[in-house]
């Protein structure tokens, strides 16, 4: 696809953390990148061609004309952050251009709507209620007496995500939830016991050209806060997967957009979680890249352009990315020819806490302290590696582990 590529104009709306490989990838592709984004905490000014620090998260645009000017002078628009997912499905869809709908998009920012419309397509997914206080919650617990998950309606990281056990009035959980929800309001529905993946989804018009499947290890019975990422595990899950991506695309009217789809696995059925019309984070590409070959940020740019998608041969590998969550002050810089010492499947460590931080709490998935990555043939070593790497990361920067 690289070829195709080059010498076009992409807009880029937000990008939100560890997108590095997106932006190499596309100037790698000879591909002219402008990036508007004045809101994400991770910065990649320099990695563009132009940059401009609007803010133009949904519902804050102040000039919707001088975007939509800006616009006609690219040839695609796409977004990597849950923030600007309509603004963007909205300007492609003014401008004809591919894009992932604004029916989709707006799906994908509301947990609520998601819900009414996965149980109105037959779809499995959890029994759920919104909830403006505590007496909502109270009126789901008396018809679902068991675990629930409470959650922001549109907060992306694991943010304010928590179980609440059958016993628990669940006051505490909801306010926090509350909390990072703001003005978005806050769901409730039953927690699904099983293992939870995501899947990786190429869509063009409509129809599903690839998929990869991320198995999940999260900070359970601690939280929802994703631990570690593997890919090439689960290939004998793809045809499974692929059904279950296919009907939720169709019922959610996903046009063309690199899906991300969270599921549970309950006795084997696929329970449907939530997505997004955007590649997934937590350097889930770069592992979809190690383990099997393909290029998700180049399939972002070729569905935005209008280039049509092409085949790819799997690697057949497996690649994996643990992070580290800590407790205490950061007092050294961990560097990576340490870390990584003898453990030659890894490819990469990266320290996020600099030198001097004291780590927060485990409140969502930006708290993460450092991760590290790698690839090989075997799972279970390279599992055995990135376990490894992490505990030595979090000794050489003189901090905790949490486990």
């Amino acid at each position: 696809m690289n070829s195709t590529l080059r010498n076009s104009r992409l807009l880029v709306l937000g990008a939100g953390q560890l997108r590095h490989r997106a932006f190499a990838e596309w100037a790698r592709a000879g591909i002219e990148v402008t990036l508007v984004d004045g809101f994400s905490v991770a910065r990649y000014d320099t990695y563009v061609d132009r940059f401009l620090p609007w803010d133009v998260r949904d519902g804050r645009v102040a000039d919707w004309g001088g975007l939509l000017e800006l616009a006609k002078s690219h040839d695609g628009v796409t977004s990597l952050s849950d923030e600007t997912l309509v603004v963007t499905a909205r300007l492609a869809a003014e401008l004809g251009l591919p894009g992932a709908g604004p029916d989709a998009a707006e799906l994908a920012r509301d947990k609520y709507r998601q819900r009414i419309r996965m149980h109105a397509a037959g779809l499995p997914a959890p029994r759920f209620r919104a909830v403006a206080g505590p007496a909502d919650l109270a009126a789901f617990r008396r018809e679902h007496p068991g675990p629930v998950v409470v959650k922001p309606l549109s907060s992306g990281g694991s943010a304010g995500v928590a179980a609440v056990a059958a016993h628990s009035p669940g006051h505490e959980e909801l306010a926090a939830a509350r909390l990072v929800a703001g003005d978005g309001g806050c769901l409730v529905e039953e927690f699904v016991a099983g293992a939870e993946i995501s899947v990786e989804a190429v869509v063009q018009a409509g129809e599903v050209c690839f998929i990869a499947v991320t198995e999940k290890e999260t900070t359970w019975p601690l939280g929802f806060l994703e631990r570690q990422h593997l890919v090439g595990g689960a290939r004998a899950m793809t045809a499974a997967a692929g059904e279950a991506v296919r009907r939720l695309a169709a019922a959610c009217l996903v046009e063309s957009a690199v899906l991300h789809a969270e599921f549970f696995v309950r006795d084997g059925e696929l329970v449907a979680g939530e997505f997004a019309t955007r590649p997934a984070g937590g350097l889930i590409p770069d592992l979809v890249f190690e383990a099997t070959g393909r290029s998700l940020y180049l399939d972002q740019a070729g569905l935005a352009l209008g280039r049509p998608v092409e085949p790819a041969e799997d690697r057949g590998r497996h690649a994996g990315v643990r992070f580290l969550y800590g407790r205490g002050l950061v007092e050294r810089y961990a560097a990576p020819s340490e870390v990584l010492a003898g453990l030659p499947e890894l490819l990469l460590a990266q320290q996020f806490s600099p030198i001097g931080a004291r780590l927060r709490p485990m409140v969502a998935n930006w708290t993460r302290a450092g991760a590290v990555l790698g690839a090989g043939p075997d799972p279970d070593s390279l599992g055995r590696s990135l376990v490894t790497a992490v505990g030595r990361m979090a000794q050489l920067m003189g901090i905790e582990e949490s486990r």
